[in-house]
């Protein structure tokens, strides 16, 4: 599994001094994420007898950052040792390298996933003699773009692939989305007395769907008899929440 992501965010604040309106708070936000799952073989290491005889990848020296853990406590974490990818890709090259005649492809479970999001919002402080809160304003913009295998046979118009395959032939299907949402939040506070203040807030919230599930990736267990999958057509999910205190 391999996972890379770009983004950038820019916020700025104007003070305002104008009757109620304190200030106006503004900005915008992207993300460009991409992931990617190759199984292309399902045999094993044939030298990994799982002693201490069998090969390790080559340590480069490479640790975590040295503030890994640093909430921890007791720097029980310090300077741990970690194998960076191209030690473990070095070591598959040498000890495990995919055999140009195998056919054990686990096409069922590969993936690649694009999702690019885009974000822009406003917010405005407001004050009065006896109250102060705040309203905004968030529009949100997603773009998926979702890549799995799927059987040869559920789509006979297209050209299948990896004919030999021990699990069978495929085709990719590429599945794109794209929401726009609107986003509104308000939050007030009155001073009632000195001893009793009273709140209300409004938000409407957004959370998307966790990228592995974005995909019809298959996964099969054949020791709990237990399998998983997931579904390119779901959309964020959205909620009301309100509060009065």
């Amino acid at each position: 599994t391999e996972d890379t992501e770009h983004y950038g965010q820019v916020d700025a604040d104007c003070a305002m001094d104008a009757g109620v309106l304190d200030s106006i708070k503004f900005g915008a936000r992207f993300a460009d994420h991409e992931r990617t799952v190759a199984l292309p073989q399902a045999s094993g290491c044939t030298v990994c007898d799982g002693t201490t005889a069998a090969p390790l990848p080559n340590w480069s020296g490479l640790t975590y950052p040295s503030n890994f853990g640093k909430g921890l406590g007791g720097g029980v974490l310090a300077k741990v040792w970690q194998l960076g990818r191209n030690d473990v890709l070095a070591w598959a090259d040498q000890y495990d390298a995919l055999q140009s005649q195998d056919t054990s492809e686990v096409w069922t479970g590969e993936m690649r996933l694009k999702e690019r999001d885009g974000a822009a919002y406003a917010m405005a402080r407001l004050q009065g003699s006896a109250w102060r809160g705040n309203v905004g304003l968030r529009l949100v913009s997603t773009r998926e773009s979702s890549t799995s295998n799927l059987p040869a046979d559920l789509y006979p118009d297209r050209t299948p692939q990896d004919l030999d395959n021990q699990n069978g032939p495929y085709v990719p299907v590429t599945t794109e989305h794209t929401f726009t949402n609107a986003l509104p939040s308000a939050n007030l506070r009155f001073d009632l007395s000195k001893e009793l203040v009273a709140r209300a807030s409004m938000a409407r919230v957004m959370s998307r769907p966790d990228y592995g599930a974005l995909v019809s990736a298959v996964n099969l267990d054949d020791n709990l008899h237990t399998g998983s999958g997931g579904n390119p057509d779901l959309e964020p999910i959205l909620s009301t929440n309100t509060d009065l205190s």
